[in-house]
């Protein structure tokens, strides 16, 4: 509940209506928002790229541009798909790698994982969002 207290606080989410007793109603737009906050909150963006997205997000819905909406969504459903990938790519190596001395550990990673880690970078660095 706090963290729905500070999105709410902070303008991430939006209460449709107040009660008497100063409850607070969202619609079932605002469940949506929380589960791509929540979404985008595990796979490393900060509130502030949320947001970003966010408010474009609801600017091409505000224009009625659901192609956009809808081709805007895919990629970044499709950025953190690949960014998974990237990172299952990295599990068993790490797994191989445990319990060894860590200076050749971290040359072996160094040496394996460098354009990995890279593409994953540049995959994260520009999305979302692409304004």
């Amino acid at each position: 509940m706090r963290t729905i207290d500070y999105y709410t606080q902070i303008g991430l989410l939006i209460p449709v209506r107040r009660s008497p007793s100063n409850y607070r109603y969202y619609g079932d737009d605002a469940l949506v928002r929380l589960r791509w906050i929540e979404r985008l909150k595990a796979e490393k963006y900060t509130l502030e790229e949320i947001r970003a997205w966010l408010d474009e997000i609801d600017h091409l819905l505000r224009e009625g541009d659901l192609q956009s909406l809808a081709q805007r969504m895919e990629e970044v459903l499709a950025s953190l798909e690949q960014a998974k990938k990237e990172l299952a790519k990295l599990t068993p190596a790490l797994s191989h790698l445990q319990g060894q001395d860590h200076d050749r550990v971290a040359k072996q990673f160094a040496a394996r994982a460098m354009s990995t880690l890279q593409g994953m970078l540049v995959l994260l660095s520009n999305t979302p969002p692409t304004l």
